[in-house]
């Protein structure tokens, strides 16, 4: 389930965090927006996945722990987060 897949990147995170100890690695998720520009530079959206990672106070990487996701969501997501 979603459920297993979240805990398990939590687990890696967690992992990274015990090998860089130097590193700030902080997990944000459904209340952190992230806001989504247009081509024109224009904020047009905010969004939010299931796991936002901030590595330094910096946005890193995004995940959503889906365990299936069907071709037309996939495209989507590839489209809001260009």
């Amino acid at each position: 389930s979603g459920d297993t897949v979240e805990l398990t990147i939590e687990n890696i995170i967690n992992m990274f965090k015990e090998r860089y100890p130097t590193l700030t690695i902080e997990i944000r998720g459904d209340n952190d927006k992230i806001k989504i520009m247009g081509k024109d530079g224009e904020s047009f959206t905010e969004e939010s996945v299931d796991k936002h990672i901030y590595i330094n106070g910096k946005l890193e990487l995004i995940i959503e722990c889906k365990t299936y996701l069907d071709k037309c969501y996939l495209q989507r997501a590839c489209d809001d987060f260009k």
